[in-house]
């Protein structure tokens, strides 16, 4: 008993040290901001509940609880396996079913699915909403809870319950795939062989190095304009981000960041640009990191933006690992454009609005690019 005890008094005393330390005043009640109240908790616990409890639980679960009191759907606690699958997708390369999606009215909603993906393959749609997931319902899960149930080991099978529409639900399987799938894809068009075509999925960490590859043998045929497709990009990593944004616009601000001071941090590049005329091609699947690109392009003036509105995702997450392994996301700052536009919630109007229904039997909005681009050419 007597050991018991101190035990007790020295983990006290120790977390007594660890907020006098991280305050850097003298902290003489371990009620500070409601703190004894969380520390009372954790002694409860450990004490009297009725079957020893995991420790590592029981901090996971702190911490998860901490960030779900945020209120905030972009906040995330990562535990160690779901921040290992996590780095793997900014990498572009994990086992899965090859979709984009995001919180959309409280549901997780497919933004787009890649090319020649186990999700396209079997007909997932922008729009889509996956409420469930291997027969189980997804209801109050978190989006990296989601992510982990659909993701898993290539040639495995997965079931989601998708609702489409107001009324239509049913279920698919799919079977996972290795995805490794290019961010960037370049063509000379077809149907218009003078102008090229840049199709961007989403901005992850090897997005840059092909865009590089990608451009420099598209720019070498010579096109005469350029269509820059960000549908259904759902945005990702800052840096690859501004590396590519930078390739378009003068030397200057690609965004703003705007911290919980308010304070303003103008992200820079040192410019370039295209002696040709530009069309981005929008959607509402538009998000975040392709939202800041479209607004860059637009305030600028070196880009026409044709399509619908984008997304309205302005605001920017930052990763911090953790000491167990795990990370936390948390959003750190709301960004504005180039222009200082705040889009959070309002998105980006294109210049040129162009609806586009899967009821169309061809890409009108392509179509309308082409035409602004022979107009400029002529």
């Amino acid at each position: 008993m007597v050991k018991k005890i101190l035990k007790i008094v020295l983990v006290v005393f120790l977390v007594f040290c660890v907020l006098f330390t991280a305050t850097g005043v003298g902290l003489i009640a371990t009620n500070y901001n409601n703190l004894g109240h969380f520390i009372e908790s954790y002694f409860l616990i450990e004490n009297f509940f009725l079957w020893p409890p995991e420790t590592d639980a029981l901090i996971e679960g702190m911490i998860d609880g901490m960030v779900l009191g945020l209120d905030d759907k972009y906040s995330r606690y990562f535990s160690p396996e779901e921040f290992k699958s996590f780095k793997e997708s900014f990498q572009g390369i994990y086992g899965g079913i090859g979709i984009y999606a995001d919180f959309v009215d409280d549901m997780v909603v497919v933004v787009s699915t890649m090319k020649d993906s186990p999700g396209e393959k079997v007909g997932l749609l922008e729009g889509d909403a996956i409420i469930g997931v291997n027969g189980e319902s997804v209801s109050g899960k978190s989006i990296n809870e989601i992510v982990a149930l659909i993701k898993g080991e290539p040639d495995t099978e997965v079931t989601l319950t998708v609702k489409r529409n107001e009324n239509e639900v049913f279920d698919v399987s799919i079977i996972r795939k290795y995805i490794d799938n290019p961010t960037v894809y370049t063509e000379m068009l077809t149907e218009s062989p003078e102008f090229g075509y840049v199709q961007i999925a989403g901005f992850s960490q090897k997005t840059y190095p092909e865009f590089l590859e990608e451009m420099n043998e598209l720019l070498a045929q010579g096109p005469k304009g350029l269509i820059i497709d960000l549908r259904g990009n759902p945005g990702g990593e800052l840096e690859a981000i501004v590396n590519v944004t930078g390739s378009f616009i003068p030397e200057g601000p690609v965004i703003h960041q705007v911290d919980n001071k308010g304070e303003i941090k103008s992200i820079v590049t040192s410019g370039n640009t295209l002696d040709m005329p530009i069309v981005v091609l929008t959607n509402g699947g538009t998000a975040s990191a392709a939202e800041a690109m479209t607004g860059a392009l637009q305030d600028n003036g070196v880009a026409y933006v044709i399509g619908t509105k984008t997304f309205g995702k302005g605001i920017v997450q930052t990763i911090f690992p953790l000491g167990n392994g795990g990370g936390l996301e948390l959003t750190t700052h709301k960004y504005l454009t180039a222009g200082k536009r705040d889009i959070h919630e309002v998105g980006i109007t294109p210049d040129l609005v162009v609806e586009l229904t899967s009821e169309d039997t061809y890409d009108k909005q392509l179509e309308a690019a082409i035409n602004y681009l022979k107009e400029k050419t002529k």
